[in-house]
């Protein structure tokens, strides 16, 4: 079970520095992203958190992060 919640929170830690990358890329350091994880009876429930972001700005980077997430959902990590 142990080794089963080990490669559960690899993959997530994959596909949030997958996340990471395309935003930093794209925005630099002016957009903050932190994902923040609670795992209660081995289900992990996880959030994206932005921060020191404009709130001009903020629809453009949601669509961003959504963008993303599509890809790594239809492509997988590379």
């Amino acid at each position: 079970m142990l080794k089963h919640y080990w490669l559960d929170d690899l993959a997530r830690e994959a596909i949030f520095r997958s996340i990471k990358q395309a935003v930093d890329k794209k925005y630099g350091k002016l957009v903050g992203l932190n994902m923040d994880c609670c795992i209660q009876y081995q289900r992990a429930s996880c959030a994206l958190l932005v921060s020191g972001c404009a709130p001009e700005k903020m629809k453009s980077v949601t669509e961003s992060l959504l963008a993303e997430l599509s890809a790594i959902n239809n492509k997988g990590i590379s």
